[in-house]
């Protein structure tokens, strides 16, 4: 199968982005699964539009959240990237006014104070390239005088459906172990059906990495959900979950591509996942085996299928769709699809950017916890002391892609305290020339953090 080698068109983009769409496509009518509520994550996945920097070319631009960090951004120019980025925070990064962090990127676009400044970093009539399409985008564009060519909101939505992606397989043939459930009654009758034989998962219709997805291995636990559960459908909630039998995988792994507004099927990568739990934790390059297992296997024709049907039902753009090898070599060609662009995308990507250095690389990141004014520059100073921060004309090393992820909690409390304890994540890239000093660098980089006072956590 044939990877579309560029499907960018001339001119220069904006790239705006936010990391949690799923949320704003989702209905407010909907029952909810039990979950607990992590604010120190909620607060890491607002500040992740700033890994969209990889999308950029020159004379591209980027709006984020947050203002990216100016040292960050002098070394991503520094290794060649060039755009043009906002300083000023769009959002409350003290979290004053709380119900900031309820609205999106492009909702704070439109109700900034400082709309000159922010149309001075937006380049009139580029493109608006979203890194999902939700509310206030096209709004934005209107705007910001940009170029927008994006499918339906209502289409955007309905495809990005758990329910849609399960009904499609049935549609084109892929033998499909997914059940839609609409009622407690039935939620707890399809469940009784794979209890006993199989764990089940329970998923939310918009769920997203590691939300929305429950583990049930027993009939117990499945008890307390449904009594949490009927407790909504009382109050009018409707209740739409998808159930599925826990399977044994060997690896996950997703297919990217974009279908054109005349319908056109551009394959753009594949990528391996790591997956902690139902959560992501990094992509990896596809193997020439596994690639050579997918075309034997058909499973190219299936994603063309998938891209011809929701082409059909009114969506193009680019489109994301989670895979799997189960144990015994199976291959499940569609678990979900996420009709947007992808973390695997970004890793596409840089995968390009590398390419130019005749270098391959990995996309992770690190959960740390820490105390004090730690401030990033120094981290980037200190690196390029010990020969470990990646350059241009370096063979290996560490891209860091990320700057606010790690200390947005801190920066974010209006009563910070140096004895507290903060949590941030660190995005990066070990880069090389073979596989093994890539995972070399990824370990010596977690020493790096330890040895300046960061906590590692799984």
């Amino acid at each position: 199968m044939m990877i579309a080698e560029d499907i960018e068109g001339i001119g220069a983009c904006t790239h705006i982005g936010a990391f949690d769409s799923e949320k704003f496509w989702r209905e407010d009518t909907l029952a909810k699964l039990p979950a607990m509520n992590d604010a120190n994550a909620n607060n890491i996945v607002l500040a992740m539009d700033e890994l969209q920097f990889v999308f950029c070319k020159q004379g591209d631009s980027l709006v984020t959240r947050y203002g990216m960090d100016p040292a960050h951004k002098t070394y991503l120019e520094k290794i060649g990237y060039s755009f043009l980025s906002n300083q000023k925070d769009l959002s409350d990064r003290y979290g004053i006014d709380k119900t900031q962090k309820n609205k999106s990127v492009f909702q704070l676009l439109i109700e900034t104070e400082n709309k000159e400044y922010f149309k001075k970093i937006i380049a009139e009539d580029s493109t608006l390239s979203a890194f999902a399409v939700i509310p206030f985008s096209e709004e934005v564009s209107d705007a910001y005088r940009m170029r927008v060519d994006v499918a339906a909101m209502d289409t955007i939505r309905k495809v990005n459906s758990k329910v849609y992606s399960t009904t499609l397989k049935e549609k084109i043939g892929i033998p499909n172990i997914s059940r839609i459930v609409t009622s407690c009654k039935e939620l707890q009758a399809v469940a009784d059906e794979y209890l006993g034989r199989y764990a089940i998962i329970i998923k939310d219709e918009y769920g997203v990495s590691g939300k929305g997805n429950l583990l049930v291995h027993s009939p117990a636990i499945l008890q307390r959900i449904i009594f949490y559960l009927a407790s909504q459908e009382k109050r009018g909630k409707h209740i739409r979950f998808i159930i599925e039998p826990y399977l044994e995988k060997k690896l996950d792994f997703s297919c990217q591509f974009f279908i054109s507004n005349s319908g056109r099927f551009h394959l753009l990568s594949l990528q391996k996942i790591l997956n902690s739990g139902f959560a992501y934790h990094g992509s990896f390059s596809i193997d020439e085996e596994l690639m050579r297992e997918l075309e034997d296997s058909h499973y190219f024709n299936w994603m063309e299928k998938t891209a011809e049907r929701l082409y059909e039902d009114g969506y193009y753009g680019h489109v994301c769709i989670d895979s799997m090898v189960l144990k015994d070599g199976e291959i499940v060609p569609i678990i979900e699809i996420n009709a947007r662009k992808s973390m695997s995308l970004l890793k596409h990507y840089l995968d390009k950017y590398l390419h130019t250095f005749a270098l391959q690389g990995n996309f992770t990141y690190i959960s740390a916890a820490f105390q004090g004014r730690i401030v990033f520059e120094e981290l980037l100073e200190q690196m390029e002391k010990e020969g470990l921060l990646f350059q241009s004309d370096r063979k290996r090393g560490i891209i860091p892609l990320t700057a606010n992820t790690l200390f947005i909690n801190r920066d974010t409390d209006h009563a910070y305290d140096d004895q507290k304890t903060y949590k941030g994540r660190l995005y990066f890239a070990a880069v090389g020339e073979h596989t093994q000093t890539i995972l070399e660098d990824t370990q010596t980089m977690k020493i790096f953090m330890e040895n300046r006072s960061f906590k590692i956590q799984c």
